[in-house]
This record gives structure tokens, sequence and C-alpha cells, in this order.
């Protein structure tokens, strides 16, 4: 089988209902779920496999946008809340077009940075499960 590669350059982040795709710089969902943990018990067959409960984080960078409708004026505002989120990666392809979608747990950005450099902020919000994937 040949190799597929697509460069990432487009997807639709929501938040809550809203789009926030385009202040989004970098958008990753991380997997940071243990593997299954094994117990061994003097039984033949008595080999266990525990499995660990899922970790996830949704991982952003994007442009401070502090105006009244703005993704930072609304994770500021809504600190603390569990709300829905999803990701459509390469949603202007239908061969790749994927989505991810779930529920985060929301904290308030943090601010400031150097002078005289366009104000951008990093947040990593826990995934309160496992997101589901689809092929819409």
């Amino acid at each position: 089988m040949p190799t597929k590669t697509r460069k990432l350059k487009s997807l639709i982040f929501t938040l809550a209902g809203e789009q926030y795709h385009c202040q989004a710089i970098d958008v990753q969902l991380n997997n940071n779920t243990s593997e299954p943990t094994k117990t061994s018990t003097y039984c033949p067959d008595g080999d266990v496999a525990e499995e660990a409960d899922a970790d996830w984080q949704l991982q952003l960078e994007y442009f401070a946008d502090w105006t009244t409708t703005g993704l930072s004026t609304y994770l500021r505002t809504h600190s603390g809340e569990e709300v829905e989120f999803s990701v459509d990666w390469h949603e202007d392809d239908p061969n790749w077009h994927t989505r991810e979608e779930g529920r985060v747990k929301l904290r308030a950005p943090s601010r400031g940075g150097a002078a005289g450099v366009t104000e951008r902020q990093t947040l990593t919000l826990a995934v309160l499960g496992e997101p589901e994937f689809s092929r819409p």
C-alpha cells in the first residue's frame, strides 16, 4: 500500500456550540491513557489485564481574543464548567474527514506575554472520558 499523507490545513473547532477555529494555531487531542496493568495469580490461566481509565486532553494554542465573543473571554467567564467540544479534521476532503467529540472541563487561560508581540495563549483541557470518533 502506498504512503498517504496530508498536511493539516483545515479543521473546525467547536466549543459549547461556537466555532473558534479561526483563532486556533494548534489543536491536539492527546491520548494519555495508560496501558492495561497485567496481574498474575497462581491459577493456571490466572493472568488478568485491568484496563486503565480513559485519560484524554484537548491541547490548544490560539490567538488571544478578549472581545465579548472571543475564546479567551469565554474560557475566563466559564472556568470550571463542563461543555461539549468537537474537532473536525480535514473537513474539506471526504476521504480524510474525521471528527472527535466529547466533553471538556473548562479552565481560565493564563495571560500576558512579551511587549510588541501578538498575544497568544496555550491551554490544556481535561476531556471527560474518551472522545467519540466518527467519519461524518
